[in-house]
């Protein structure tokens, strides 16, 4: 009936099994890429909360995680194929906690400047370097978002990307292209103290390249 009436509707599989659309790992996510196979080929989003649970508890026992905990959260579910959904509840007068409002709206104004490394993209083969650094790629292979879960100084080098021969790499918020260079060994992308000392974001950086080949 639900099909009949919303035929785009997507039903997540908890309860109806394989008349699901959709698989909902609760805290946890895989580690590695993921596979579809695992899942029997369904999209899946991970289910966690912005506090000890998704629902409301009272402040006095509430603990809540510092936003950049959250944010490399995402990036890293997003790395391997899935997205993220955060539960959060009102309290009993129906109002929301200032704090997790706060940690939404920081959130909010993280991937209002970097929201094209995380929506609409697709996991890359090599989804990771190191503890450091996740990857997203564009649906069309051209562009590949180097995401640094810290700032990385005067430079950010990588072992698993190309960049293509005459091709600008930005900063994602910045205007201004980054000198870079590539040999055998990999790709470094310089980082000006200028642009250090005027980050456009806080916490987690994506460096948008334009790639040699898929």
């Amino acid at each position: 009936m639900i099909r009949r009436l919303q035929p785009d509707v997507m039903i997540r599989d908890r309860g109806v099994g394989a008349w699901g659309d959709q698989t909902t790992p609760e805290g946890w996510h895989p580690f590695d890429l993921y596979d579809p196979r695992t899942y029997g080929g369904k999209p899946w989003s991970v289910i966690g909360g912005t506090g000890l649970h998704p629902g409301y508890s009272p402040p006095e026992v509430q603990r809540y995680p510092k936003v950049e905990e959250l944010i490399h959260k995402l990036v890293t579910i997003v790395s391997v194929g899935g997205s993220l959904q955060l539960g959060f509840g009102p309290g009993p007068d129906g109002r929301f906690d200032p704090k997790v409002v706060k940690l939404l709206e920081e959130i909010g104004g993280w991937l209002r400047v970097n929201g094209e490394a995380i929506y609409a993209t697709r996991p890359r083969s090599v989804f990771r370097e190191g503890d450091e650094i996740r990857f997203t790629r564009t649906k069309d292979h051209k562009y590949v978002y180097a995401i640094s879960l810290k700032w990385p100084g005067e430079a950010l080098r990588l072992t698993s990307v190309r960049a293509r021969e005459g091709s600008k790499i930005y900063l994602v918020g910045s205007p201004r292209a980054l000198d870079w260079a590539q040999d055998s060994n990999g790709l470094t992308i310089q980082i000006p103290t200028q642009l250090a000392q005027n980050q456009p974001t806080q916490h987690t950086y994506a460096f948008k390249i334009e790639v040699a080949g898929p």
